[in-house]
């Protein structure tokens, strides 16, 4: 099994209130980002549906991922885990927030994850890599229109 990071950054003329709002609410993802569902699958406990413990589903055509928040810092950062649909074990990501220097949002979106299938799982990791700079940029474009 072998261990990948996958790392992507953009910056967001947008307030991080702005940026926030979106990452935060995944019923918003399908429309800033390439997904074409996004649904709370279980709500989380308590008073917050979409806080930590949520199951969110996720389509980009051929997969359906299900995720689980595991974190939830406000305005600052959203980590999740996957549950179920690619082909990876132990796969972590956070969405995290910063104000830049010169204004606006910086905008961090890793993910952590082990391939056991090494043919297949790396076929998916070339995918995620030219996924994630595409996703974190459409997250930074999608907020400066909410502004």
């Amino acid at each position: 099994m072998s261990h990948h990071v996958i790392e992507a950054s953009a910056h967001s003329n947008a307030s991080r209130d702005a940026v926030w709002a979106l990452v935060r609410d995944i019923e918003t993802w399908k429309d800033w980002g390439s997904w074409s569902s996004t649904t709370i699958q279980t709500a989380a406990p308590g008073d917050d549906p979409q806080g930590v413990g949520a199951v969110r589903r996720l389509r980009q055509a051929p997969v359906t991922n299900v995720e689980r928040v595991t974190e939830i810092v406000p305005g600052e950062r959203l980590g999740y885990e996957l549950v179920s649909g690619l082909p990876f074990e132990n796969y972590h990501a956070a969405v995290t927030l910063s104000d830049a220097a010169g204004g606006g949002t910086d905008i961090t979106w890793r993910a952590e994850f082990d391939i056991k299938a090494k043919l297949r799982g790396g076929i998916w990791r070339r995918l995620l890599e030219r996924f994630y700079p595409g996703i974190v940029q459409r997250l930074a474009r999608g907020a400066e229109q909410t502004t």
